[in-house]
């Protein structure tokens, strides 16, 4: 009986430290994508169309 709760006790241990980690990696991928969406002016989106434009023009003709 002991070493089914030490068990589920580690079980619950890891599941808890891989859901923090998830969530930190969510968190800190939000906040990279705020910062490149703030870092993103009207200069820089002609710059961005202009790439999508040569990607698609390189790819689908």
């Amino acid at each position: 009986m002991k070493k089914n709760k030490a068990k589920t006790r580690i079980a619950k241990g890891v599941f808890l430290i891989s859901f923090i980690v998830l969530f930190a990696r969510l968190i800190f991928s939000l906040i990279q994508s705020w910062d490149f969406y703030k870092k993103t002016t009207l200069t820089s989106i002609p710059i961005i169309l202009q790439i999508m434009t040569n990607i698609y023009v390189n790819l689908f003709l």
